[in-house]
């Protein structure tokens, strides 16, 4: 039996992202489930010095044009 595993870094912002392509060029965080941290972030939140596991509060102070997205369980 072979098994395969296949990690794709930011998979759940990129699903959002997906449902959502107005936003692809913005700066966008995806929250966690508590709505307290950032999980994954879009290149441009990245260039505004949003980095994921910061607070939302401390996000939204590097880049008060942040959107958040929440997260949705699988």
């Amino acid at each position: 039996m072979k098994i395969a595993c296949l990690a794709v870094p930011g998979f759940a912002l990129a699903c959002e992202l997906a449902d959502q392509p107005d936003l692809a060029n913005a700066p966008v965080a995806l929250a966690d489930e508590a709505g307290l941290r950032t999980v994954a972030i879009t290149p441009s939140a990245a260039r505004r010095g949003v980095q994921a596991g910061m607070s939302l509060r401390e996000a939204i102070g590097f880049c008060a044009t942040l959107t958040v997205l929440e997260s949705r369980p699988a």
